[in-house]
């Protein structure tokens, strides 16, 4: 229920620690700290 709460408000509570960018969800946060460089996931 509470995160079902946090999607009709503004609150953002997971900020980027490189951007500052912030985020209702912890798992949107850890997706987007994958798009800072020198960041690869994958060997390929």
């Amino acid at each position: 229920l509470t995160m079902h709460q946090r999607s009709h408000t503004q609150d953002r509570p997971f900020p980027c620690p490189h951007c500052g960018k912030s985020f209702k969800y912890l798992a949107d946060l850890r997706v987007h700290q994958r798009s800072h460089p020198g960041e690869r996931p994958f060997l390929c």
